[in-house]
């Protein structure tokens, strides 16, 4: 919905220049569209599983001092995030999101700092790091430049087709590709679209935006909530396999991006 309710989205944003409030304009309706249908087939789902055994989690004490001092900067750093032109009075996002993390861990310190490095998940972010090297790759040797014409050599210029086109072909590859990596590739080929056909690069910039996030729904490793998710499920003795996965999610995610799709066509 929003510039930073993914990272996708950040990058995409942050590439292009677009705003908070550009995506609250051009995403959040779509996104809201496909939550509902998510919402609504997850419950039918629910429904029919059998009731599983309640996770035995240690009760929380809430340190309501640290918290307000938390929740102040927190709504102070998506203020400065949403008032960006981009990136808040010509400041990086990722500046102004790293020193609101940094002042909050000071803040907290030692307590909350020691126990945030000690939770750090070195796995996923080696993992994300492998993608990203991978992804850049295929920018240096000109395999982006390449898918990129391939889709300009359809020969269509209409807008609504293949801006629909983008968004189905990057949901699906985002859906077994990290989409962050992805978002990454993203740019430079709705860039390279954009000169090779003389569509607008808005409407591809959040058709690309949903794809991407809407599909890396599709597997346990689409996208980073999904991977970080099924980490903390795993480590608390709830393992998710990637059939099981496929079989709720998939069709769900599908549905979401139809829908998705439908309510993008009425915007541009």
């Amino acid at each position: 919905m929003t510039l930073i309710g993914n990272p996708p989205n950040l990058i995409l944003g942050e590439y292009f220049g677009y705003t908070f409030l550009d995506f609250l304009l051009y995403a959040a309706l779509p996104a809201l569209a496909a939550l509902v249908v998510v919402l609504y087939l997850f419950s039918r789902q629910v429904d029919r599983l059998p009731p599983e055994t309640p996770l035995s989690l240690p009760p929380l004490r809430a340190e309501f001092p640290i918290a307000r001092t938390a929740a102040t900067l927190g709504a102070f750093t998506v203020l400065l995030l949403f008032l960006s032109v981009p990136g808040g009075f010509g400041v990086p996002v990722w500046v102004i999101g790293l020193v609101g993390g940094l002042l909050a861990l000071a803040l907290s310190f030692p307590r909350y700092t020691r126990m945030v490095v000690r939770s750090f998940d070195g796995e996923i972010v080696l993992f994300l790091l492998g993608l990203f090297v991978l992804v850049g790759s295929l920018v240096t040797t000109g395999a982006v430049d390449a898918f990129a014409d391939g889709l300009a050599s359809i020969g269509t210029r209409n807008l609504l087709v293949m801006g629909s086109i983008l968004f189905w072909t990057l949901a699906i590859v985002s859906a077994f590709i990290d989409n962050i990596p992805l978002a990454a590739v993203a740019g430079p080929l709705i860039a390279r679209l954009s000169a090779a056909t003389g569509l607008a690069v808005r409407p591809l910039v959040f058709a690309s935006a949903l794809g991407l996030g809407i599909g890396g729904s599709g597997s346990p490793i689409g996208s980073a909530s999904n991977i970080v998710a099924l980490s903390a499920a795993r480590r608390g003795g709830v393992t998710i396999d990637w059939p099981t996965y496929l079989k709720r999610a998939l069709p769900i995610t599908f549905a979401a991006l139809a829908i998705a799709n439908l309510v993008w066509l009425f915007l541009f």
